[in-house]
């Protein structure tokens, strides 16, 4: 229980934290709009969403896209622009990505096999101007060889 000197302060500090989360583009709950997505040539989802939890000026993604049959794909990993490598895993194989901003509103991970090696993968993130819709491309190969796999569309909670 708050001290009786805390309580004062405890609505103007639910209005701050609520304040710098709500002008953060990225952060919060957004659900798949599969009409508005593009699922190539793969099968299309049936739903899906993605969280983004803002930490120390970076943030810890998450996301989950649910397809026929009971499939579905999970992507949990940090999303910092401080140059760290991490590994991971994409599909069945071992992956190191690393994110990078591209203004205040997109950033994009570069994929790679192993480390040194050049990014053969990049998923791309962008908020609309108004905050409401955040796309996802993703583009295989490299710069000489690219193409976009997957283009997802998800609306703000």
């Amino acid at each position: 229980m708050p001290s009786d000197t805390l309580k004062p302060l405890l609505p103007a500090l639910f209005f701050l934290w609520s304040s710098m989360w709500a002008a953060d583009p990225f952060a919060g709950k957004w659900k798949l709009n599969i009409d508005k997505s593009d699922f190539g040539h793969g099968p299309t989802a049936k739903r899906g969403s993605a969280t983004y939890t803002p930490k120390s000026g970076a943030y810890t993604f998450e996301c989950e896209t649910v397809f026929d049959k009971g499939n579905f794909v999970r992507l949990a990993m940090p999303v910092t622009f401080d140059d760290s490598v991490y590994p991971g895993r994409l599909g069945n194989r071992g992956v190191v990505f690393t994110s990078k901003r591209i203004d205040s509103t997109s950033y994009r991970t570069l994929i790679a096999d192993s480390y040194g090696a050049k990014a053969t993968q990049m998923f791309q993130y962008v908020v609309s101007a108004d905050g409401k819709t955040l796309t996802f491309t993703w583009i295989n190969g490299g710069k000489d060889k690219a193409g976009v796999r997957w283009v997802w569309v998800y609306d703000k909670e």
